[in-house]
């Protein structure tokens, strides 16, 4: 069993990391032997016997308060990660270079006799308070960050040869999870008249779409229906045509029994306070979600879930309380999760959600990006709550195509799609997509693009669920404990989590090998070893 040393202020923090890196592991007491020491802040031990295996992280070389400037990443095993605070570089006679750069040398390897030394010259909690509170910078979007981290970790120790068990970020027999979402910023075309909304839409249709097909980013077929919806507005307006903008039913075609998540604004005409972003009284919906209870009630009994868009849930507890009943008033069912509206959010709105009873949000992703924002695909728990789980969001239409963000076609779409479903599909956890409500309609014509990225994810051995589900499974993942034994893989089930499809890895015991030269581990389904 791994033990942890830290300083007390940082133990919540080390909870989350195995959490996530699910392990057993242990506080260190002292007087206490460790046989494999993990030492990430505060003093380094005394122990009664050398362990076999000590990772130290530090940005500093003890008695000495010297720190280099990082450099924007390092690698390791070919991978590039980046590092958001101070670093440390080592000298060839530190030991075995393993986490390098242009610039040094960040982690080196020392083998005693007795002892695997491995030495990291970063702050590992400092870099998972960084992802977990402001996220990742845009420019680092497609890099697991956090997720690289845990890879690291668990890498070092298999290298020193030691016999670990862990329950991986997905179930068993299963590569990930996929989860599908929509939020309905707009629901009717006809709602809107003639606002902002619709004269961008016909301008969009019209001119915007020529443009494109000039410039060969859209087919011709494409240009047509976009010409054929600006000419039906009128007929649309005056409730005499097909809204094309209500899209339920497409989606449901689409998805073809896939459950999906649909995030409802809760109230029309409101844009919110303190928004902070430009324009703010554009992001009031036009839509009353009171008129569209048969529709959620449609997609309900296919097998989806309806969740809040929230307007001021993000700040205020009592507006949360509020916006989470009326979804429930028009779909029937109180939702359990949230999603803000533009992706509103501050440091104070976990806590904020977390106290209206959400069992989960997933605001957590880029507006601008695809990527990951926390560096992870993993749910999480964020800080300084006690029930609310972080689903992270990863990839969305809007950042992919809309001109103001990345302006991609198709092809440049899915390029950008592939490497982070790709990092999903390697290591677990969940591919979170947000499809609006109206991209499959003219003039975004979304939906070609929506579905061959389904089909490529379909034959991945993925599961599709709601971010509901989601968040209830990793609940479940979270409650598993790992018995005194722990390192054969002793573990209890929390209540229900057996029903869950859990697995277990074993990672054998054996010999020092080379970075990335260990065995593979061997999977089970996780049953219960204790009573």
């Amino acid at each position: 069993m791994i033990t942890v040393c830290c300083a007390d202020a940082d133990r919540p923090l080390v909870n989350e990391l195995f959490e996530l890196f699910k392990t057993p592991f242990r506080f260190h007491t002292p007087g206490e032997e460790a046989r494999i020491l993990l030492h990430c802040s505060g003093p380094a031990p005394e122990l009664p016997a050398p362990p076999s295996c000590v990772i130290t992280y530090s940005p500093t070389a003890q008695n000495d308060s010297g720190q280099s400037n990082p450099p924007r990443a390092v690698q390791f095993l070919g991978h590039e990660l980046p590092i958001y605070g101070l670093l440390r570089a080592f000298s060839p006679e530190d030991g075995e270079p393993f986490l390098v750069s242009r610039d040094g040398v960040w982690g080196v390897r020392k083998m005693g006799e007795e002892t695997d030394a491995f030495h990291l010259g970063y702050d590992l909690l400092a870099e998972l308070r960084v992802l977990f509170t402001d996220g990742q910078p845009q420019e680092w979007a497609p890099v697991p960050t956090l997720d690289l981290h845990i890879a690291l970790l668990r890498e070092c120790l298999r290298a020193a040869g030691v016999e670990l068990c862990e329950v991986p970020p997905r179930p068993h027999g299963v590569s990930h999870f996929v989860c599908l979402t929509h939020d309905v910023d707009f629901a009717r075309l006809r709602d809107h008249g003639l606002d902002h909304s619709t004269l961008g839409f016909l301008h969009r249709a019209t001119v915007g779409s020529f443009r494109k097909w000039l410039r060969r980013d859209i087919p011709a077929r494409y240009l047509a229906a976009n010409l054929l919806a600006a000419a039906k507005t009128p007929l649309i307006l005056a409730g005499l045509a097909r809204d094309i903008w209500l899209c339920f039913d497409e989606y449901l075609g689409l998805e073809d029994g896939r459950p999906s998540t649909y995030f409802m604004i809760p109230y029309k005409d409101r844009p919110g306070e303190n928004v902070g972003l430009d324009h703010p009284e554009r992001r009031a919906a036009r839509y009353d979600v009171l008129s569209l209870a048969p529709e959620l009630h449609k997609v309900r009994e296919a097998g989806c879930e309806i969740g809040l868009h929230g307007l001021d849930a993000w700040r205020d507890p009592a507006a949360a309380q509020d916006e989470r009943q009326r979804i429930a008033q028009a779909s029937g069912e109180t939702p359990a999760g949230v999603r803000m509206h533009w992706l509103c959010f501050d440091e104070g709105s976990p806590a904020v959600l977390d106290r209206a009873g959400f069992a989960y949000d997933s605001t957590c992703g880029y507006n601008d990006a695809v990527g990951f924002r926390a560096g992870t695909a993993i749910v999480f728990r964020p800080s300084g709550t006690e029930n609310l789980l972080e689903v992270p969001m990863h990839i969305q239409d809007m950042a992919l195509f809309n001109s103001k963000y990345m302006d991609r076609n198709a092809a440049q779409a899915m390029d950008d799609c592939m490497p982070v479903a790709d990092h999903v599909l390697a290591h677990g956890g969940v591919l979170t997509l947000l499809w609006h409500m109206r991209s499959v309609a003219p003039e975004r014509n979304l939906g070609e693009f929506y579905q061959e990225l389904l089909q490529i994810l379909s034959e991945r051995a993925t599961r599709f669920a709601t971010a509901a589900d989601i968040a209830a499974w990793f609940r479940g993942r979270r409650g598993i404990i790992f018995g005194d034994d722990g390192d054969d893989g002793a573990v209890l089930l929390a209540e229900g989590a057996a029903t869950q499809g859990y697995a277990l890895l074993r990672y054998p015991a054996g010999a020092r090998t080379a970075m990335g030269q260990a065995p593979a581990p061997r999977e089970t389904p996780l049953q219960s070893d204790v009573d």
